[in-house]
């Protein structure tokens, strides 16, 4: 919990971002006042919701052939589940079996790289419309009651499998550095998979850094949802 409450406290929280769509999402955008959210299972990385997990089997590798006590560990996972206010990680309420959605932003108002999903017969055919977080969060969080049955959180997201790896090797590294006392193993299990769990909503593949991806991050709580979900 440490070493998550650390980084997340270091890490700065999106207060705007642009969003890129067609000349027809621009369009129901601002004629619906309304933005789609994807589900986290279905986005265009086939490895999200899953890369976290990835880096800590390797990195899990790495430890157990200095030490076969790290065996213990293998084949943990992030929790499906959510932390309710997780930028204020301590004391975060767990939503169980949640249904995570996301709407992607860019901290780049004006990419290339993310121009270029719009380009049709040699034009840019896209727009960028800038959203402002604080606001759209205000309209959608009851902090006391959370009456609407969501909440939203929103990040920067994290790209650098270097910086993912050192995340996992700080956590295991307490571990280790109690490695000779009386250490309850199935709490540690507990603690790794809730760094996991924390992580997993904000964890992405290197190979979509271009794209400087800001996110915010929905959580339904199907046991409080006060409306109907609509998909297209």
């Amino acid at each position: 919990t440490h070493v998550i409450k650390t980084y997340f406290s270091k890490k700065l929280h999106a207060d705007f971002g642009a969003h890129y769509t067609s000349p027809i999402g621009f369009e129901g955008i601002i004629k619906s006042k309304k933005i789609w959210a994807s589900r986290i299972d279905c986005l265009n990385d086939m490895s999200e919701n899953s890369d976290i997990d990835n880096i800590y089997d390797l990195t899990l590798k790495e430890y157990i052939k200095k030490d076969g006590f790290f065996e213990n560990f293998l084949g943990i996972k992030h929790e499906n589940c959510f932390f309710d206010g997780s930028r204020n990680i301590i004391g975060g309420k767990k939503i169980q079996n949640p249904e995570i959605f996301v709407t992607s932003f860019s901290e780049d108002d004006d990419s290339l790289c993310m121009w270029n999903y719009y380009l049709k017969n040699s034009n840019y055919e896209g727009y960028s419309i800038h959203f402002n977080f604080d606001k759209m969060e205000g309209m959608a969080n009851d902090t006391e009651n959370n009456c609407v049955g969501y909440c939203i959180e929103r990040y920067y997201m994290l790209y650098d499998e270097i910086e993912k790896k050192k995340l996992i090797e700080k956590l295991l590294d307490i571990i280790l550095k109690h490695r000779n006392e009386t250490i309850d193993i199935e709490k540690c299990k507990m603690e790794i998979q809730r760094f996991l769990t924390l992580l997993n909503p904000i964890c992405k593949s290197q190979y979509f850094s271009h794209e400087k991806e800001c996110r915010m991050i929905i959580v339904q709580n199907s046991a409080k949802r006060q409306f109907d979900l609509k998909y297209r």
